[in-house]
């Protein structure tokens, strides 16, 4: 097809002034990027990772295996609830922000704007335009200390090329990445260091690597464990 499209993420980041841990995507498949959304599926959770078709992003099943395990029941009613899109947006949207919160977390993406080649949701298909203005959340939510990137391919080699415009650098400390964050406008405070760390993609895709659906889940769940057993 090689056709390209010019997009805007959908989404505001959620990133309270308590967020201690920011999980860090791309962008959503293109027709969450749509004005209208016309083209959402009856069980596509209109959010982040909210995809449900070709087999769905896994992530908030993981997040509620390892958090929450006991309301995996409200998380399946909550993607199909039967009620008018606008409303059903607004009830999911809060479900998951209230979670996020009750942990500490912030979600957000790194690309804001961004050219899209054949309505692809592969990464590798995107190509930025300008990305979200991060170092702003991290000032105003100061206790902020951790990165979590959903990706090694792209998400993390776009932050980092994103703290390149704000001359900061991303360093490397044994098998740990981070950056300095600056003291905004008072240079004679120290610098605050955030760490960063991938997360293995939840996306399907990485299905293909595996002979079923479970020993997929089972390896995601087991990493994302080890990466959040600090906050569990």
């Amino acid at each position: 097809m090689n056709q390209e499209e010019i997009q805007f993420h959908p989404y505001s980041p959620f990133i309270p002034e308590t967020t201690r841990r920011l999980i860090l995507g791309s962008a959503p498949p293109s027709r969450f990027c749509s004005p209208n959304k016309t083209e959402l599926k009856d069980k596509d959770i209109d959010y982040y990772y909210g995809s449900y078709s070709r087999g769905y992003n896994l992530l908030w099943d993981l997040l509620f295996h390892i958090f929450e395990p006991e309301s995996l029941s409200e998380l399946k009613n909550i993607r199909n609830l039967q009620i008018p899109r606008e409303e059903r947006t607004c009830t999911q949207q809060k479900f998951f922000q209230n979670f996020l919160q009750r942990y500490y977390l912030g979600i957000a993406d790194i690309l804001y704007q961004f050219i899209r080649r054949d309505q692809s949701s592969a990464d590798s298909n995107i190509r930025p335009l300008k990305f979200l203005n991060l170092t702003e959340y991290l000032y105003h939510s100061a206790e902020l200390q951790t990165i979590f990137c959903t990706s090694h391919y792209k998400v993390f080699i776009w932050l980092k090329q994103y703290l390149h415009t704000q001359d900061i650098n991303l360093l490397k400390d044994a098998e740990d990445f981070y950056f300095l964050l600056p003291a905004k406008n008072n240079q004679s405070l120290p610098s605050r260091k955030i760490s960063v760390k991938i997360l293995p993609s939840p996306s399907p895709i990485g299905r293909l690597r595996f002979p079923d659906h479970k020993s997929f889940f089972d390896n995601l769940l087991k990493l994302y464990t080890e990466l959040f057993k600090e906050i569990v």
